[in-house]
Order: structure tokens, then sequence, then C-alpha cells
């Protein structure tokens, strides 16, 4: 049920879309990207961040999920999602994350969950925002057909 629960939040977050139109390269991923939920009660609020910094090693990879009470209204709470190896082919940034800390509500036992992410240019300053895959609480949750969440960068470096 848990599972369910959680899938049913990340397919919350992963909303909107389009195809990705040029290939591009790590430079052009530079920066902070925004994306908001596009539709439901709390249409316009924040889904994810993003922010990507060139280093030594390669991107540095930093993404923020918005968690939101079902029941009512009141601010998110934010998820950091540590990402512990990345990739860059055909102008797409892949990126694992694992949370061994993850709680889907305050009270629940913490479990770890597993997602693989691809983000991609696919515009002047518009990006997607995709789930590849996840695993949660030692579960491989089901593939979802929902479309890409639509990123604009807000930022800079």
């Amino acid at each position: 049920m848990k599972t369910l629960m959680l899938a049913s939040l990340v397919i919350a977050l992963v909303m909107g879309g389009s195809a990705v139109t040029a290939e591009t390269g790590p430079g052009d991923m530079v920066g902070r990207w925004t994306g908001v939920l596009t539709d439901g009660p709390r249409k316009g609020e924040p889904a994810a961040d993003l922010e990507i910094a060139l280093s030594a090693s390669g991107p540095d990879i930093h993404l923020v999920l918005y968690r939101y009470q079902a029941e009512g209204e009141g601010k998110p709470e934010t998820q950091r999602l540590p990402v512990v190896r990345h990739a860059v082919m055909g102008g797409v940034l892949s990126f694992h994350t694992r949370e061994d800390d993850f709680r889907l509500k305050k009270d629940d036992v913490p479990s770890s969950m597993e997602a693989d992410w691809e983000f991609a240019v696919v515009g002047a300053d518009k990006g997607e925002l995709r789930l590849v895959s996840l695993k949660a609480q030692g579960e491989n949750v089901p593939p979802t057909k929902a479309p890409p969440l639509e990123m604009k960068r807000a930022a800079k470096p």
C-alpha cells in the first residue's frame, strides 16, 4: 500500500511534457531548473527543483522534490535526493538517486528509495525531467506512462 502511495506521489510530481528536439551537452544544462504541478488542486505549485553545475568530475547535480500532504493545504516538505551516479549521453543527463532514510509519513519506519531519472534541455531555458524507474521499500514500483515534468531555467550561473 505504501509503495502504491509513493508511486502516486511520484506520478503526481512528474507531469507535463514535450519531445526532446536538439542534442545538448552538460554546459547547456547548467543552472537552476524549476518544475511545477500542472493539474489538480495544487496546480502551479512547486513539484521539483534541479540544480546542475559543472565540476572537474562532471555535472554536480542536486534534486529536490516537494511533498504535499494529501489532506488540505499547507506548505510542502522538501525531499533532497542524493545523486549517487550520473552520465551524459546523446544530450540526456541520466542520474541515479538513493535515499536510505526515506519516510512517506513522519512516523514511518525509514526505508530506502532508489530512482533513475533523465533530464534533457528541449528549448531555450526549457527542459524535461523524467522518472525512469523507482524502487521503494525494497520493491520495484511498476513503470508509469506519466509524461515528463516540464522544467524552466530559473537561474544561470
